[in-house]
């Protein structure tokens, strides 16, 4: 994970990859329950979703620490 995994990195995805799951509503953009609940998936691992233009966050190591990572 870029951005520092559990040690405190983001969990989100933007809405086009979201909307390829075919669980994500496209009129609310939010995960559809309905569907989530249907295939027993728990909400708990599924990821924030997120605008492509927001910025997620930076990369935690290496030579490219500290740049932004967006959708």
């Amino acid at each position: 994970n870029l951005t520092g995994g559990i040690n405190g990195g983001a969990h989100c995805t933007d809405i086009t990859n979201a909307s390829r799951t075919m669980l994500m509503n496209l009129r609310t953009l939010e995960w559809d329950p309905r569907l989530v609940k249907f295939f027993d998936i728990p909400f708990q691992i599924l990821p924030e979703i997120r605008s492509s233009s927001e910025i997620y966050g930076h990369i935690s190591d290496g030579m490219l620490k500290g740049v932004p990572i967006s959708g």
